[in-house]
């Protein structure tokens, strides 16, 4: 039995802009905007992309606040993310056909890039301060455009055919806390 030995390499680099403004006259921003690259060289001395290689992400946040009474407050938030699409193996057509379950072909690593995500989250909250403590009720609304997920591929049966599975999810979240 011989040892595992990891003689992986890799290498990143990019760029980070961000503006921020903080809370002032009830509002407050957050922009960011990466751009970047990341590959790895195993063994066989191949550069690749790495699995997160998406190459650029921007981020913009907004949110503001609105006195109700002199102890209550009233808080929205709109968070807006655009990010390169998520790197994937490519699919080994004929080993898939044959067997009518995905494989995929590692010799071409994250070689495959799935479309660009788009992402928006909304908040909106409701706080109470107390003389001792502060109650928050929020909801949120993760995914609010419903851009779908890409995760992967699957053999469709029926068909017999490799489709792209992308899944849409919105996730909605009511919560309270306690800050002291």
């Amino acid at each position: 039995m011989s040892a595992l030995e990891n003689n992986t390499v890799g290498k990143n680099a990019g760029v980070d802009i961000t503006f921020e403004r903080f809370l002032n006259n009830n509002y407050y921003y957050l922009v960011t905007a990466s751009i970047f690259d990341s590959k790895y060289k195993a063994d066989d001395n191949i550069w690749r992309n790495t699995r997160f290689n998406k190459n650029f992400a921007i981020n913009v946040l907004f949110g503001k606040e609105f006195m109700l009474r002199k102890s209550r407050m009233l808080g929205a938030n709109l968070r807006l993310s655009i990010t390169g699409g998520e790197r994937m193996s490519p699919v080994d057509i004929d080993q898939t056909m044959q067997n009518r379950m995905i494989f995929y072909d590692e010799t071409r690593a994250f070689e495959e890039q799935s479309s660009t995500i788009y992402n928006m989250d909304i908040s909106i909250t409701y706080r109470a301060n107390k003389r001792r403590y502060s109650g928050v009720w929020a909801l949120q609304v993760k995914n609010i455009l419903g851009c779908p997920m890409d995760e992967g591929y699957l053999y469709d049966y029926k068909t017999n055919s490799i489709e792209r599975m992308k899944i849409p999810i919105i996730i909605p979240a009511l919560s309270y806390k306690v800050e002291f």
